[in-house]
């Protein structure tokens, strides 16, 4: 049976708006979903004086119902392509809002919003992810690295980006913004994976699609390889990291990539920043650590 991905949205008008008319923040919007999939979404209503939304994705009509509550309503959507005349849309009178579907190779421009959710001007995003598990298709091979036992040397490196007090750690979703702006062509690609993930409460479903979007996306960018590393965390909190490693693991075997060990790095002397105490991050230590492990797959180090 195929998976339904709920989504709560409260739904705003686009256009020029004022502060007064600021449209409402989202209740509830899934990351991503697979190509294929039926998307449930609900949205609150207006009341009796309000018309209700005509609702379209990809030209066909949507048919809301009202909940039982009578508060909101609902629509059910396949997303059956990731084209841009199949988003979902919105509209009545002079109002209307657009749900993009955003398929592998077709994020330019997409950023996180001050909800921390992903956007491309100002529309919310779903992310597309074919069913490379279900129908291996060849075009999304890597080819050569099954085999190989030796470090792939990786022109291009993804990894989370240093929090400050003005933007805190963004985990898996901050790599797809930043990996846009990484030029893929030809290169091949290391991807490390947040340890700030792991306590992030993802379904391990979702996980494991956003991980596979990350790897189909720059092989739709013309990357010549893609290595997976982490998540990692402190032996302390290894039941936490183990279901999102599998699910990594299912991703490089399903997009035949090379993955990194780095159970080394549980050692929790690498995590201590007092005596007994472990911090969210690596210390110097683990750092340093963590540099010499992935040191041979990097070409822009060293040997």
């Amino acid at each position: 049976m195929r998976a339904a991905a709920a989504l709560m949205v409260l739904v705003a008008a686009t256009g020029p708006l004022s502060a007064e008319t600021r449209a409402p923040l989202w209740d509830h919007l899934p990351v991503i979903a697979y190509r294929g999939d039926e998307v449930t979404v609900s949205w609150p209503a207006d009341g009796a004086t309000q018309p209700p939304w005509n609702v379209h994705c990809g030209g066909r009509e949507l048919a809301p119902r009202r909940g039982d509550d009578g508060r909101s309503w609902t629509v059910t959507a396949r997303v059956d392509t990731d084209r841009a005349s199949d988003d979902l849309t919105w509209s009545r009178a002079h109002e209307a809002v657009t749900v993009r579907l955003i398929a592998p190779g077709c994020a330019q421009g997409i950023a996180l919003d001050h909800d921390r959710r992903l956007a491309i001007a100002g529309s919310p995003v779903v992310l597309v992810l074919p069913r490379v598990e279900a129908d291996v298709d060849r075009r999304w091979k890597i080819l050569g690295v099954a085999a190989a036992a030796e470090a792939i040397r990786c022109q291009a490196v993804l990894l989370e980006a240093e929090p400050d007090d003005a933007t805190p750690r963004s985990g898996i979703l901050g790599l797809v913004v930043t990996s846009q702006a990484l030029p893929m062509a030809n290169r091949s690609l290391l991807v490390l994976l947040p340890a700030s993930d792991i306590h992030a409460g993802w379904q391990h479903r979702t996980y494991r699609q956003l991980v596979a979007w990350l790897v189909a996306d720059a092989i739709r960018r013309g990357a010549n390889q893609v290595v997976l590393a982490g998540p990692f965390t402190a032996r302390a909190h290894a039941s936490d990291a183990a279901p999102l490693r599998r699910q990594v693991a299912d991703v490089a075997s399903a997009y035949h990539c090379r993955s990194i060990d780095l159970g080394d790095l549980d050692d929790e002397r690498y995590w201590q920043i007092a005596p007994g105490i472990l911090g969210p991050g690596l210390n110097d230590l683990g750092r340093a650590k963590l540099a010499e492990v992935l040191a041979p797959w990097r070409a822009d180090l060293t040997p």
